[in-house]
């Protein structure tokens, strides 16, 4: 999601890269919300990083539109996942 940010006195684009998952009852979960500049590869990569960081873990399935920056950075951060 790209959001209007107010940002040392001027207004600019900022990426709001969003995780959220289903948990083992079924339920879904926000696993975690970051401000990027862009929706690139390494935006993506430190977002994934950092939810690999709170032991985010068993990644199968991942649904979201084919950005290539966001593609490039899953194959790199969760092998095996489709």
């Amino acid at each position: 999601m790209v959001l209007k940010i107010r940002e040392d006195g001027r207004v600019r684009s900022r990426a709001a890269m969003i995780a959220t998952g289903v948990n083992d009852e079924g339920y879904r979960e926000m696993l975690g919300i970051m401000l990027g500049d862009s929706e690139s590869e390494s935006s993506w990569s430190e977002f994934f990083s950092w939810l690999k960081s709170r032991d985010l873990r068993g990644v199968d399935i991942v649904v979201s539109d084919s950005h290539s920056g966001l593609v490039k950075a899953l194959q790199a951060q969760f092998q095996g996942a489709t």
